[in-house]
C-alpha cells in the first residue's frame, strides 16, 4: 500500500547497511570461510542442494521462474515485468560494481594442495585484491571475469528475486528468502566467490529490488505499465489479492 510506503523504504535501507556492514566484516574470515565450506567437503545430496539452489540466481532459471508464474497466476501477469526487473537491476547493479573492484576469485587466489581441492591461499585477503595496474603488468586481460569477485552477481539476482516474488506471494516468502541464503551459499560452496562478496551482492540485489518496489522513480514507471497491462478481470479483483506494492488505497 502506498502508505506503507515510507515504513518500506527505510527496513530496505537498514537491510542495505546490515548487508554492506557485515560484507565488509567478514573480509578478515573469507579465507577461512572458503577453505571450511568449499565443494570438496560436501558429499551427496547435501552439495546437491546447494548446486540446484542456483537455478534462483542464473538468468536460465529466472525465465523459468517467469515461464511458470505466467502460465499458473493469469491474474498476476500484469507483473511479471516488475518482478523480472528486480532479479534483473540488482545483477546489472552487481556487475557494474565488479568494474570498480579488481579482486581475484577464490579458485586463481587459492591452491590446490595434495589434489583435495581448493585449501591453501597465499598471503592475507588483501593478497586478493589489486588493480588495474597490477593486471595489466600481468598481460591479464581486464575483462576476464576470473578477477571480478567482488560483488557477487548470482547473489544480486537471487536476492531482487525473492523481494520481487515476495510482494505477489507474501505467504512463500521464507521459501523465497530460503532459497536466496542457499544460492549465496552455493557461490561460496563452488569457491567462485568469498563470503564477503555474497554479502555485498544481498546489498546490491536490495537497493535494485528496492528501486522497482517502492513508488518513486522506476518504480513508479512500472506503476504506470501495470495500470495499462491489467486486464479488466485483474482490475475487478479484491484488493487482497493483488501485490502489496501496487494495492490501492
Amino acid at each position: 500500500m502506498r502508505n506503507q510506503q515510507p515504513k518500506s523504504w527505510n527496513r530496505s535501507w537498514v537491510a542495505i547497511g546490515v548487508c554492506a556492514a557485515l560484507g565488509v566484516a567478514a573480509l578478515p574470515l573469507d579465507l577461512s570461510v572458503s577453505q571450511l565450506i568449499h565443494a570438496d567437503h560436501l558429499r551427496g545430496d547435501f552439495r546437491k542442494l546447494f548446486t540446484l539452489a542456483q537455478v534462483f540466481s542464473h538468468g536460465v532459471g529466472v525465465a523459468w521462474v517467469a515461464l511458470t508464474m505466467f502460465v499458473l497466476d493469469c491474474v498476476r501477469r500484469p507483473w511479471m515485468p516488475r518482478t523480472l526487473a528486480c532479479a534483473a537491476t540488482g545483477g546489472l547493479l552487481a556487475h557494474a560494481a565488479k568494474a570498480l573492484v579488481v579482486r581475484a576469485r577464490p579458485t586463481v587466489f587459492g591452491h590446490d594442495v595434495r589434489g583435495e581441492g581448493l585449501v591453501e591461499f597465499p598471503g592475507s585477503v588483501w593478497n586478493s585484491f589489486s588493480s588495474y595496474a597490477e593486471l595489466a603488468a600481468q598481460d591479464t586481460n581486464w575483462f576476464d571475469y576470473m578477477y571480478h569477485s567482488m560483488p557477487s552477481g548470482h547473489t544480486a539476482t537471487a536476492v531482487g528475486l525473492a523481494m520481487g516474488l515476495t510482494t505477489l506471494y507474501p505467504r512463500g516468502r521464507w521459501v523465497f528468502y530460503s532459497i536466496a541464503v542457499l544460492a549465496g551459499l552455493q557461490r561460496i560452496v563452488t569457491s567462485a566467490h568469498y563470503l564477503s562478496d555474497v554479502l555485498m551482492g544481498a546489498a546490491i540485489g536490495i537497493f535494485g529490488a528496492t528501486m522497482c518496489l517502492q513508488h518513486r522513480g522506476l518504480g513508479g514507471w512500472f506503476d504506470r505499465l501495470e495500470g495499462r497491462l491489467a486486464s479488466p478481470r485483474s482490475k475487478d479483483e479484491p484488493s487482497e489479492t493483488k501485490p502489496p506494492s501496487v494495492r490501492d488505497e
